[in-house]
């Protein structure tokens, strides 16, 4: 029986049978439940309000266990030891439930069975929707007015770009840039579409590969009521060489973890050399797995001028119906950045050596571990002479570095100010 005395409560639990139960206020809970229930009364108190059941990944690991314990003895009153037991038995059962094959069940006719999205006709509710583009086209610009639709769903302006179904809180995790760059972009977007007063998305700027970090994100979308995670961008979440099936494979198994929470995922990849050379069917950089696994995958087309770019959303891949194609043009100035909703003429995408020096800064980004010369000319699509002589110029700018001993080239880190 769980009691509440004061501002603490007491922990009973009876297992006599092996059967573990917890009394909440006239409830109660048994099974999985357990955890929910005890794990979301802790962190309620813990952080002064109310959010939904935590997430059960706290008690999967020992580390996270005995963490998770010592706050808890806090304001439970029992000692650690009793408690860490209890915590322990539980989730046994917790894990139990969550690597065992579920139970086989007939599919039911629903009452609806349209798709939802949470940013009409854009980003799908509860599933993942990946966008592709050439690099510096404004695709971290596209990514934070979706969620700042999301954020902001009942108090924007009726002519805002994007119109959001339902109102949530956003997890902006940003593997290509820092704070400081998106607090830049954000004071600009705002100042440019003049959106004083509205709220901004959580950020979190991440190192490690999703795969390696999605436990923590589980929990911070947990205690933050987070409904949609912003991916930015694929292919350095994903860690390791973004061709590799097992790589691909590893952070859609990580994003697979978040949808099945009930969380909507938005996440931006580059275009390939091949892509932006084709003037016909076109694909996101990387394992086929990257356009295999998407819902809904969205190509954009840019026309890349000295104060504007213009961009044309076009469905690449739909397993939700046909999805009408749409333009943004962003507008930049001093201090700000607008962007408006707009038809656009058929955009192409346009190559040339700037495109290719583009890529291969974003290639050798996405491939911590290196790449030949050979790698890097089969990707790119171009002669071995004109990477070699874009590789050159990089090195002399210190962009690259070349890495003797193992015959691979690098991109050098840059030092964020």
């Amino acid at each position: 029986m769980l009691t509440k005395i004061g501002s603490k409560y007491t922990v009973t639990i009876d297992d006599s049978y092996g059967h573990f139960e917890i009394e909440l206020k006239g409830i109660r809970f048994a099974g999985l439940d357990n955890i929910r229930a005890l794990v979301s009364i802790v962190y309620s108190d813990l952080q002064g309000n109310t959010r939904r059941f935590a997430s059960p990944v706290i008690v999967s690991q020992p580390s996270r266990l005995r963490e998770f314990v010592r706050m808890a003895s806090d304001i439970l009153v029992t000692n650690e030891q009793n408690l860490l037991k209890i915590f322990s038995l539980l989730s046994h059962e917790l894990i139990n439930e969550l690597y065992s094959l579920q139970q086989p069940a007939h599919l039911e006719l629903v009452d609806d069975s349209d798709t939802n999205f949470i940013v009409d006709n854009f980003i799908l509710e509860n599933l993942l929707t990946l966008v592709f583009a050439r690099g510096g086209s404004g695709k971290s610009f596209v990514a934070l007015l979706a969620g700042l639709a999301v954020q902001n769903a009942d108090s924007l302006p009726e002519d805002f770009p994007f119109k959001a179904n339902k109102r949530t809180n956003v997890l902006y995790l940003d593997w290509e840039s820092d704070k400081l760059e998106m607090d830049r972009r954000f004071t600009k977007m705002v100042n440019g579409m003049q959106l004083d007063g509205i709220y901004s998305p959580l950020y979190v700027s991440v190192v490690r590969p999703l795969e390696d970090v999605i436990d923590d994100i589980s929990i911070i979308c947990a205690t933050n009521d987070i409904g949609m995670v912003i991916v930015d961008s694929v292919g350095l979440a994903s860690g390791g060489s973004i061709e590799d099936t097992s790589t691909s494979i590893n952070f859609f198994r990580a994003v697979r973890q978040l949808t099945d929470d009930g969380i909507s995922v938005f996440a931006v990849t580059h275009m390939s050399k091949h892509a932006l050379e084709s003037r016909d069917f076109q694909t996101p950089i990387g394992s086929i797995y990257y356009e295999n696994m998407p819902r809904l995958i969205w190509q954009v087309n840019s026309d890349i001028l000295e104060s504007e770019t213009h961009m044309q959303f076009i469905v690449r891949k739909s397993n939700v119906g046909k999805m009408p194609s749409f333009g943004l043009t962003l507008s930049f100035f001093d201090n700000s950045v607008s962007i408006v909703k707009e038809n656009h003429p058929e955009l192409e995408v346009t190559g040339g050596e700037r495109d290719v020096t583009d890529f291969v800064i974003e290639l050798l980004k996405e491939n911590s571990n290196g790449l030949s010369i050979g790698e890097i000319v089969k990707e790119a699509g171009s002669s071995k002479g004109e990477v070699k002589r874009i590789l050159d110029k990089l090195k002399a700018q210190n962009k690259v570095k070349y890495a003797s001993g193992k015959w691979k080239w690098q991109a050098v880190d840059e030092i964020p100010f």
